[in-house]
């Protein structure tokens, strides 16, 4: 008689910096086959886009003690600047 066994392990492995995907300015979960990205959508349909990146800003920098650390606040930075951007427009 014989018994089946099964064996799994995990290996890691170092991957270059420029091979990782990027989460934070472009997580590729926000991005469709054609590399359109969400933001671009955003900015092309929605009226406002200011206020979803406010809101955006807002989740991120409260939920990062409790969620992603520091990944979250470079997530909230990224929209940080969206609004910057668009606010600089607005002085010129």
């Amino acid at each position: 008689m014989s018994a089946k066994c099964e064996i799994s392990y995990t290996k890691t492995v170092n991957i270059p910096d420029w091979e990782k995907p990027d989460m934070v300015n472009h997580p590729q979960h926000y991005q469709g086959k054609n590399g359109l990205e969400v933001f671009d959508i955003i900015e092309a349909f929605v009226p406002d886009p200011e206020s979803f990146y406010h809101g955006s800003l807002i989740k991120y920098i409260t939920r990062f003690h409790e969620k992603g650390g520091v990944e979250d606040l470079e997530k909230a930075r990224v929209y940080l600047n969206k609004m910057i951007a668009i606010e600089s427009t607005k002085e010129d």
